[in-house]
């Protein structure tokens, strides 16, 4: 198989072969892995900071510590021991493959092919199972309707519900993102048999080594507002103020105005201060490491409706769902890596991928762009369909119970401070 002669975020030659879909469908009924590596930088260099996601401190002597915190900790890179932050967890991570596959199935142009469940949820739009934190197995989901039954009442809610390792054939059909990411059943009501996924698919970025920073807060009012000129504000059901105490939200509780300050309402100066505790990292490296288990994708069965399982149509499954996850990752990398307010990272060169062998030493690099991982998916659908297996062209779209509904509307009110404060 032909070589392609690139470098390595270090500048060092690797030597990589173009990966094409017989060599996919083997890897996948044979080797361990595939790794998917990335090294990253801050676009402003070492010396621009940047500010990973923050943690509450843990209870000790059962004191909540209100104080919020970066998660460090001790890593083992290229035999050293560092101190490394978390930059974007397992869970975000996967949360942001998730949309970048739902973006690129929304595209106008060449648009993805990716089955999923969705719901309109008044006030917030589509919500579909690639947004819901439990995925296809989400309250959101659950507390709709199919064909006028509760989801989970009907044939597709049932076959969900029953989903197995062993039987993830309807997982695979409408909605096989949570094959890679991992799912489970939380919400069926029963502690044993409750349908769960591992994931297998992880991917997470950390920087090294840690310098923690300071960030500062000040703000000049060019009305020097004080605040004792705010003697008698009153908050407004907009939001905003007001010295008119007819005109003010009333407590829930006690029917009376609820009061107000200058400061809670933007006016006034804020006094400079030092945050020591979460203002930025300086890091010399940053990295992304994603795994795909392709031991646990072989611990999955499709049998066909009649329960008959063939060898070649699992292996037809694994390569499409494989194919998925590569594509999810470059639709990352197009999408860029901006994981928060102060948080952008660039990438040194190209993703370095690996077919990671049954030992170690058969570990090979491999060339991927996203143009080629979706020829990868499109090959392995046609072989899939060639098995039976197929994907509907439309996502599944539930309707909202009333039970739900009600919920919503009564939250969103809560929210808007219509209604006495949450208990």
């Amino acid at each position: 198989m032909a070589c392609v002669p690139c470098t390595d975020g270090y500048g060092r030659e690797v030597a990589r072969m173009r990966l094409d879909s017989s060599r996919l469908a083997a890897a996948v009924r044979e080797d361990s892995a595939i790794r998917f590596d990335l090294e990253l930088q801050p676009p402003g260099g070492p010396i621009h900071k940047v500010f990973p996601p923050t943690y509450p401190s843990p209870r000790e002597a059962g004191r909540a510590d209100k104080r919020a915190a970066y998660a460090t900790e001790p890593r083992l890179i290229d035999g050293q021991q560092v101190i490394a932050v978390l930059l974007d967890s397992v869970p975000a991570q996967a949360n942001r493959l998730e949309q970048a596959l739902l973006g690129a199935h929304r595209a106008d142009h060449d648009p993805l092919p990716l089955p999923h469940l969705e719901v309109s949820v008044p006030g917030y739009g589509i919500v579909t199972d690639l947004d819901a934190p439990h995925r296809v197995y989400d309250a959101i989901l659950l507390d709709s309707k199919l064909e006028d039954k509760p989801f989970l009442q009907s044939r597709l809610g049932s076959q969900l519900g029953a989903a197995s390792p062993s039987n993830a054939t309807t997982l695979f059909t409408y909605a096989p993102t949570a094959l890679l990411f991992g799912a489970w059943n939380s919400h069926a009501g029963q502690r044993v048999g409750a349908a769960r996924f591992p994931r297998a698919l992880t991917s997470e970025i950390i920087g090294w080594p840690v310098l923690l920073g300071v960030k500062t807060a000040s703000r000049i009012d060019p009305l020097s507002i004080t605040k004792s000129a705010g003697e008698g504000m009153y908050e407004t059901d907009d939001g905003r103020w007001t010295f008119d105490a007819a005109h003010a939200r009333r407590d829930g509780k006690n029917d009376k105005p609820v009061a107000t300050k200058p400061s809670e309402m933007g006016h006034g100066n804020v006094a400079p201060s030092i945050e020591r505790d979460t203002g930025g990292t300086s890091i010399l490296h940053a990295r992304q490491i994603a795994v795909l288990s392709l031991v646990q994708l072989r611990n999955l069965r499709f049998p066909r409706e009649d329960g008959t399982s063939l060898a070649a149509r699992d292996a037809a499954a694994r390569a499409v769902l494989a194919a998925l996850a590569l594509v999810a990752l470059l639709e990352q990398w197009d999408r860029g890596y901006q994981l928060r307010s102060g948080c952008l990272l660039q990438p040194l060169s190209r993703p370095i991928w690996y077919l990671c062998g049954r030992t170690a030493d058969a570990d090979t690099p491999f060339d991927l762009d996203t143009q080629g991982a979706r020829a990868l998916l499109s090959q392995a659908l046609l072989d899939a369909a060639g098995q039976g297996l197929t994907w509907p062209s439309k996502p599944l779209h539930l309707d909202i119970s009333s039970d739900l509904k009600t919920l919503v509307e009564r939250n969103r009110a809560l929210l808007a401070g219509t209604v006495a404060d949450e208990e």
